[in-house]
């Protein structure tokens, strides 16, 4: 009852936010402000229209089970926003509450250290992939520490756990990194001999990884190996500095992303947290909490590698807030659920409870009272707009401002998606873009097309901080 109670009471606190824009403070880049409609135009197209083209966006390709997931919700409930955003906070809400539901009472904990932190709370109710990807690395862990504890079924378990991070990178691929969690988890906890890890269960492990590996690359990879290397060339494209900046980079990121004014605080009490587990795990017995600890202290150690890369933003900075918090919310667990009689350890974990708890509420608050609704608002003026949904709405925006309208939309990128011959191919009804063209590398420009002479009108609207146009086409 009391994991019900707090699935509903998470469910209620999401409810304001679930047709408001992005958190303004996750603004550093276009982030989901336009990535929630390009996910998902793929399976918007098909459910609207009936036509689905892998290669008219990359994100299918890259996020496979994610669109999967949306599908029947779509199909059931329609294509807009909100049924999006409520399939994606049902799903991580139901998995995080499984993952985290051993040891006792340690999801409690988690939804007040970890579920409520600025990152983790706008991207669980966001229609984007991060947050499930992430509830699935929860869960692999769950099954680690199930194989860890109990002797029995073992190699079941551990299977459960490889499966469930190769489900990880099938939700989006950047998280493949994951796919090393379960053999590099299973050799530090036999490293520090705080459970028994025999030699053939760390080979049945690295078996199983690499095994679910080869059914991603022959399933998926292999058969659009073409366009995927297309993808990942066009992704990493300056996202991984040289050699002399690598330092400079990762002081960058941590003082102004992890160190920066919404989340220095939050990563303060992880810290202090950490330090505590650290010194818990050298004094006490309980070997569930270290098996926790070092299978959490993996995953963190795993998310660090996102420091190395030029391109951070928040929706690469969220599986690592979240890593951090679990692991905060693990060693509080501890804590207060010690044998030990130790009144100061206590204490401090209900202290740091406490300051999580209060730290979280305020952020909520100024979230609750610092609410925009712009792109409700783009997209209501594209419904009222829209004349025949079936023409095509061009441009990187256009996916993100079509969820009322259900117009087919196409998203456009230079040398990239979509950007020869674009308006005799698609002919389109209008033609979203920032002034400048920036947000499409200048796909327009480079093939000589003046949207202004070729629209009979064009309105300009902002989408947070983006300033658009959107320029209707005179038909031919």
């Amino acid at each position: 009852m009391l994991v019900a109670g707090i699935l509903v009471a998470l469910f209620i606190l999401h409810l304001p936010f679930l047709n408001a824009d992005p958190d303004w403070q996750l603004c550093c880049s276009r982030d989901a402000w336009n990535a929630e409609g390009i996910n998902s135009i793929q399976i918007r197209n098909y459910l609207n229209h009936g036509t689905f083209s892998l290669t008219e966006c990359h994100n299918f390709l890259k996020m496979p089970l994610f669109n999967a997931w949306l599908f029947l919700p779509m199909k059931f409930f329609g294509t807009q926003l909100t049924v999006a955003r409520v399939s994606v906070l049902v799903w991580v809400l139901m998995v995080m509450a499984w993952a985290a539901s051993s040891p006792h009472m340690l999801f409690p904990l988690a939804a007040i250290v970890c579920l409520m932190q600025l990152h983790v709370f706008q991207y669980s109710h966001l229609a984007m992939s991060e947050m499930i990807a992430v509830a699935m690395v929860a869960l692999s862990i769950r099954f680690l520490l199930a194989a860890l504890v109990e002797t029995m079924q073992q190699t079941q378990k551990i299977f459960f756990a490889a499966l469930f991070v190769f489900l990880s990178y099938c939700v989006k691929i950047q998280f493949v990194y994951a796919a090393a969690l379960v053999p590099f988890s299973l050799l530090l906890v036999r490293w520090f001999r705080v459970a028994p890890v025999s030699a053939p269960l760390l080979q049945r492990a690295v078996v199983l990884t690499a095994v679910f590996a080869t059914v991603y690359v022959l399933a998926w990879y292999l058969p659009n190996r073409s366009f995927f290397n297309q993808v990942l060339a066009f992704e990493s494209e300056e996202k991984v500095p040289s050699t002399g900046n690598l330092l400079q980079t990762i002081f960058s990121h941590i003082r102004m992303n992890l160190l920066g004014p919404s989340t220095r605080y939050f990563m303060l009490l992880a810290f202090i947290s950490f330090v505590a587990g650290c010194l818990h795990f050298l004094r006490s017995g309980d070997s569930q909490f270290k098996i926790l600890f070092v299978l959490s202290c993996c995953w963190l150690l795993l998310e660090s590698h996102r420091l190395f890369f030029t391109y951070f933003p928040p929706r690469y900075q969220v599986s690592f807030f979240f890593a951090a918090g679990f692991n905060a919310s693990i060693v509080i667990h501890a804590l207060l659920f010690s044998s030990s009689r130790n009144r100061m350890m206590k204490g401090m974990a209900i202290l740091l409870l406490l300051t999580f708890a209060l730290l979280n509420g305020i952020r909520y608050v100024r979230q609750i009272n610092e609410r925009q609704f712009t792109v409700a608002v783009a997209n209501d003026y594209m419904r009222r707009a829209t004349i025949d949904s079936s023409r095509v709405i061009l441009g990187s925006w256009a996916p993100a401002i079509t969820w009322e309208s259900a117009s087919r939309a196409v998203p456009v990128w230079k040398d990239f998606l979509n950007d020869k011959l674009m308006m005799e191919k698609f002919e389109p009804a209008a033609v979203i873009t920032e002034p400048g063209e920036t947000d499409s590398r200048r796909a327009f420009m480079s093939e000589n097309v003046n949207l202004a002479v070729l629209s009979d009108s064009a309105r300009a609207i902002d989408v947070g901080p983006w300033h658009l146009l959107i320029y209707w086409i005179k038909e031919k």
